[in-house]
């Protein structure tokens, strides 16, 4: 993290950006289990702490599989707010 309020990120095949609006690292694994266990999960910690991510953008691996993108769009992300890293 380059401060308590930014995260640099490398986004793929393109130059380092400095994201400065609140964001919450997904990340992304290709089996299903994991996907939902390691990354998913994290969304219902925030929500128990009270966490609002209304404004958030989601980091997320650069190629998502089909699965991930239908999920993260199931529980109320869409495209617009995943910054694929």
């Amino acid at each position: 993290l380059h401060s308590p309020d930014a995260a640099w990120v490398r986004l793929p095949d393109g130059p380092v950006r400095t994201v400065s609006q609140p964001a919450v690292l997904l990340g992304g694994n290709a089996n299903y289990y994991h996907h939902i266990m390691d990354h998913l999960s994290r969304l219902a910690t925030l929500q128990a702490l009270g966490v609002d991510t209304k404004d958030a953008v989601f980091i997320v691996g650069s190629q998502l599989l089909p699965f991930q993108q239908e999920l993260l769009e199931l529980v109320g992300i869409p495209p617009e707010r995943w910054l694929q890293a």
